[in-house]
Order: C-alpha cells, then sequence, then structure tokens
C-alpha cells in the first residue's frame, strides 16, 4: 500500500471508532521473528501467517478468528474416521524392536513419553479450545514424532490422523481425535504400572 504497510494500518483501524474496529486481523509476513511478533501484536492485529501460505492454513485461520466458511464446506460430505480398536495401547515387542532390541533403552524411552504426555495432552488441549489450529499443529506433530519411537501403535496412529485433519481444516474431525487421544492417554497411563510388573515378572 503506497506511504502505509500493514502495521499502521491496523493502527488507525483499532485507533478509530468506526464498524470495522472489532474486524480479525491477521498479518501476511514471509517470516516473523520475536520482535516483528511483539510490533505485529501492538498494532492491535490478532493473528499472523508466513509466506508461502497454503489454503488449508488460510481457511483454518478463516475459521479461528470468524467461525464460518470451513464448517460450511465440510457439511457437504459425511465425515468418516479410522477405528483403531485393533490396536494396542502399549506393544512391548515394538517399544524392544524401535530400541534396537535395548531392553532398558526400551523401557527409558517409554518411560520418557509416560511422563510428557499429561503435559502434551494439556497444551493440545487448551491449543484446541484456543481455536489455535497453529499451534495445535505443532503440539500434535511433536507427540507424534515421540510416537514413532515408542511402541505405542494406537496414539501413534491417532496423532497421524488427527496432523491430517488439522492439515486440511477438517474441524468435526479435529474435535474427533482430539477426544480420541485424549481417551488413549488416559488409557496408556492407567496400563503402564500393570504393564511394567508383567514386563518385570
Amino acid at each position: 500500500m503506497p506511504g502505509i504497510d500493514g502495521v499502521e494500518t491496523s493502527v488507525q483501524i483499532r485507533s478509530t471508532n468506526n464498524p470495522n474496529y472489532n474486524t480479525p486481523i491477521v498479518a501476511l509476513s514471509a517470516h516473523v521473528i520475536i520482535s516483528e511478533q511483539e510490533r505485529i501484536f501492538a498494532a492491535g492485529m490478532n493473528d499472523y501467517l508466513t509466506k508461502p501460505i497454503e489454503e488449508n492454513s488460510l481457511r483454518a485461520s478463516i475459521y479461528k478468528w470468524t467461525h464460518s466458511g470451513v464448517r460450511m464446506q465440510e457439511k457437504e460430505s459425511k465425515m468418516q474416521v479410522t477405528n483403531y480398536s485393533n490396536l494396542n495401547a502399549i506393544d512391548w515387542s515394538l517399544c524392544a524392536k524401535l530400541a534396537g532390541n535395548k531392553i532398558d533403552l526400551a523401557k527409558e524411552m517409554l518411560e520418557m513419553l509416560i511422563i510428557a504426555l499429561p503435559s502434551d495432552r494439556i497444551k493440545i488441549k487448551q491449543a484446541y479450545k484456543a481455536h489455535d489450529y497453529h499451534e495445535l499443529r505443532e503440539q500434535v506433530h511433536k507427540l507424534h514424532g515421540a510416537c514413532c519411537y515408542v511402541g505405542v501403535p494406537k496414539l501413534k496412529a491417532i496423532t497421524k490422523e488427527l496432523e491430517d485433519a488439522i492439515a486440511t481444516a477438517a474441524t468435526e474431525k479435529i474435535k474427533y481425535y482430539v477426544t480420541a487421544l485424549s481417551n488413549e492417554v488416559d488409557t496408556i497411563l492407567s496400563y503402564y504400572e500393570e504393564f511394567l510388573m508383567t514386563i518385570e515378572a
């Protein structure tokens, strides 16, 4: 825009009492460093996206701030989800295999996952409730990566499905798999102590 950039435009919009005062504003930038983030939010912008922008990221951002658009598209087709009831919560043979059959390492990697699960679940739930799909995708991607090194096949499958749902802004699937993830974390945590006694017997 000649003579004025997006930040200054946002400042002017937020400083006037006009019908657009509360309109969500999302910055689009090639890269956003910490100082730039502070400048964006100080100007009254709600969020930011980085270039090159993906269609799904744009659709998710629109839904996040307006709660429209994405749901309307989803209604056109019936939601289909995958049932992973045949997968184990903890597969010890897979744990050992992923650790190169080093039993102590397998136990250590599993324990590390178990310790982190409650915190990971809280972060995922918070991001979902805040409709912060960028943070949600980051947290789910991180958890999915951790599951790739431990024998928790069902949780791994759920996190992969949730990550795909976030990437395509499939809000109904996101809701379904966030709940499924939370339930599976409960299952793993409740089974862990019993599982340890089994492998140590």
